[in-house]
């Protein structure tokens, strides 16, 4: 097994689940993250996972591979919808590869307007 890589931090703010990250990542640092965000949003029955990354930030063809596999995971633990910021076309292409299989509703954008659109609509059918 090799040690972790990938850094990132995460954030709950009411629904929505920020995290950030700002490292290349293997498949173990994948598993890291996954472990800690199903840690964190234990206690939401919905949310919406937003992401932001710096343009450092990769993954190994293994890693990207099994982060697909743990999007089901997302799903059954809450997630409604994912969005993604970030800031090249590459890791935009990297982010659509992921998301393609998944059932996940899904948005790249680096347009607030879009994005709060996006996620308020996600989440309109939870709130009262």
């Amino acid at each position: 097994m090799n040690d972790p890589h990938g850094n990132y931090s995460i954030k709950i703010e009411g629904s929505r689940v920020y995290a950030h990250a700002d490292a290349p990542f293997n498949t173990e640092g994948i598993s890291l993250f996954f472990d800690d965000l199903s840690h964190q949003v234990k206690h939401l029955d919905h949310w919406v996972l937003i992401s932001s990354a710096t343009a450092d930030v990769g993954a190994t063809p293994e890693a990207v591979k099994f982060y697909n596999d743990k999007l089901a995971l997302l799903a059954q633990i809450g997630c409604v919808g994912a969005v993604a910021t970030v800031p090249n076309r590459m890791l935009a292409h990297l982010i659509k590869k992921i998301y393609d299989a998944s059932a996940i509703p899904q948005l790249t954008s680096d347009n607030p307007e879009e994005v709060e659109s996006f996620v308020r609509a996600l989440l309109a059918p939870y709130e009262s």
